[in-house]
């Protein structure tokens, strides 16, 4: 069987390796999700919601890095197919907040699974030194082109993969 896959350049850049990464991570979760019946457009706003207990479209915009056309189309279809439910904000009566319902939960969840199982694919063989590295590495890179743009940078105070607080 031949192997379609481009050939690597002879001198990759760490930013060419990550993006490559990054895309192949991307493609396979699409596939998977798609597999289960759960459209591709929806797998940012399940994984955000699931972080959240509510949150505003606005909210949802920014932290997924879509328009807000997009998210709006989107969260019509995902109420529709009864992923989310969309209730008054109590303090803001102009806000709907965003929540998932218990299908939208399981949804969060199958997906947060598909990935949890790929990223221990990927990351395979790291030693939990070279996983600390790495993250420290991806964190530097991540705050440099935040300042570089002009952005602070992203805050630390998420807790850690399994942890709660």
């Amino acid at each position: 069987m031949e192997d379609k896959r481009p050939p690597r350049p002879p001198h990759p850049t760490p930013m060419m390796q990550i993006i490559h990464l990054s895309k192949l991570f991307r493609d396979q979760l699409r596939r998977a999700s798609e597999e289960a019946g759960i459209p591709c457009g929806y797998r940012m706003i399940l994984m955000e919601l699931s972080h959240l207990e509510k949150a505003t479209q606005y909210e949802l915009a920014k932290r997924t890095h879509l328009t807000a056309p997009t998210v709006s189309v989107t969260l019509q279809k995902m109420e529709h197919e009864g992923y989310i439910t969309r209730t008054p904000d109590e303090h803001d009566l102009r806000q709907m907040l965003v929540s998932l319902t218990e299908k939208g939960k399981a949804a969060a969840a199958d997906n947060r699974a598909r990935a949890d199982t790929l990223e221990q694919a990927l990351l395979a063989g790291l030693s939990e030194e070279d996983l600390r590295q790495l993250t420290a590495l991806l964190t530097s890179m991540e705050d440099n082109l935040h300042r570089t743009v002009g952005m602070p940078p992203v805050p630390k105070n998420l807790p850690a993969k399994g942890k709660t607080e």
